[in-house]
């Protein structure tokens, strides 16, 4: 088991044509870890030198001498099959790298696409199509891979193709003109929404923030995060804290679209309780527990799972749980009461057990699915704490710590790979863009006041 290595003799290794089993775990971990000694650029042209090479050694770390012309052909295509197999897991992958309309250029050029044969998949981002010059490149020995080269021809155009799709979810919805909305959504009150479309809406916004997190921001955001204990229990006053010094936030980057995912998470565990404790009417209060909890089913249902958390944070705060009549008369609803503990089988916390929600998320791998992202970051940061550095003093990747980096980081992004197709209504999105937060100290205040 490879414990430390270079960039380079990664790639010898999984290439190697007596290395009979593909390691696809070692893969994902190479085209991860790759972006923290290199450009993405750089570790193309890495794999299209290993593919270019003509002479031995093509054996990971033995000087094997031919007996054949044959002999040394057989072994050119293996190890050429193993450097297509470490491209296709980029494009399986990580294929957002390539919306980088170079790096896309010089993989097209590598497969020999001209750029008529890909017009109509026009790179991200509305650049114009770089000419290729592929008359001037040194001709590529594809003999005995057509098939390979077919194949990866295939999935380079469906992902180019996927990274456009993916940037128009990300922007549709509201332009951020709340004033061209001719509803009067501030009138509203919560209850005279449908809890579905509710669910629906919630979870189309959370699943486009969480669409435009990278996967250098995982690796980089959990490794801030490292000397942190992430506030999981639900009892914890950090959660309603979004300004104060104690906040997991605070030890990420202002620009990070993490810190934004997280601290907007936070803002609808703050806005359940807000919307609950700031109702006048008792009989309302009681109503609202209900919606909320039908909110949070309708969330778990589509595998919304950051947002089913956040509602259920804000259920069980204090302050919410202080309403005890209130609270009361909710759990009379024998559905109501159902949902709830549904709920918590899913949403338990105790001694920081992630393992309901987890198997949560891993059973449905390819369903539209926002995850519950602190989850995977507390793993991510307990990577960094106890496997020591990625980069060893001589340069080399801490293997062993890039694989589990790996594959939390697989477990996380395959969740964008697949997106919501549910309408956007434009008024209720407004409406749950435009959210009455109360802080912690007053939320308990008017809780305490609600009981008397």
């Amino acid at each position: 088991r490879v414990v430390a290595a270079s960039i380079n003799a990664l790639i010898g290794f999984l290439t190697s044509p007596d290395n009979i089993a593909e390691d696809d775990e070692l893969m994902v971990t190479l085209v991860l870890m790759h972006r923290v000694t290199s450009s993405h650029q750089a570790f193309l042209g890495k794999l299209v030198s290993r593919f270019r090479a003509a002479v031995g050694p093509l054996r990971f770390g033995v000087d094997h001498r031919y007996e054949s012309e044959a002999e040394l052909e057989s072994e050119l295509v293996v190890m050429r099959h193993k450097v297509c197999s470490i491209v296709l897991v980029w494009l399986r992958d990580f294929f957002r790298d390539f919306s980088d309309a170079a790096l896309a250029a010089s993989l097209t050029s590598f497969l020999g696409m001209t750029s008529s044969s890909t017009d109509q998949q026009s790179p991200p981002n509305g650049l114009p199509r770089l000419q290729l010059g592929l008359e001037q490149e040194p001709q590529l020995d594809w003999s005995s891979l057509m098939l390979v080269k077919d194949v990866m021809r295939r999935v380079l155009e469906d992902r180019l193709s996927l990274l456009q799709i993916h940037e128009a979810y990300i922007t549709e919805g509201r332009s951020g003109d709340a004033s061209r909305i001719e509803h009067n959504y501030r009138s509203w009150h919560l209850l005279q929404l449908d809890s579905a479309d509710v669910a629906r809406q919630l979870t189309l916004m959370e699943s486009r923030h969480f669409f435009t997190i990278s996967y250098e921001e995982l690796l980089d955001s959990s490794k801030a995060l490292a000397g942190r204990r992430l506030p999981f229990s639900n009892e914890d006053e950090e959660v309603f804290s979004l300004n104060d010094k104690r906040s997991l936030t605070r030890s990420l980057p202002k620009a990070s679209p993490i810190r934004d995912f997280i601290e907007s998470n936070r803002v609808l565990s703050c806005w359940v309780a807000s919307t609950i404790i700031s109702e006048q009417e008792h009989a309302r209060r009681v109503q609202l527990l209900e919606f909320f909890v039908m909110v949070a089913d309708e969330c778990l249902q589509m595998s919304n799972f950051s947002t089913m958390m956040a509602i259920w944070r804000g259920l069980h705060c204090k302050p919410v749980r202080m309403l005890k009549k209130a609270n009361s008369e909710a759990m009379q609803s024998a559905k109501t009461l159902t949902l709830f503990a549904h709920l918590g089988q899913a949403c338990s916390l105790r001694a920081n057990d992630l393992s309901s929600i987890h198997k949560l998320q891993e059973s449905r791998p390819e369903n539209p699915c926002v995850p519950f992202l602190e989850g995977y970051m507390l793993m991510l940061a307990e990577a960094h704490r106890s496997l020591g550095e990625e980069v060893t003093a001589a340069g080399l990747i801490n293997v062993s710590k890039a694989r589990e980096l790996a594959r939390v980081v697989k477990s996380i992004i395959r969740h964008q790979h697949w997106r919501y197709d549910f309408q956007v209504i434009e008024p209720v999105e407004a409406y749950l863009s435009d959210l009455l937060i109360l802080d912690y100290h007053t939320l308990y205040a008017r809780s305490a006041e609600c009981e008397k």
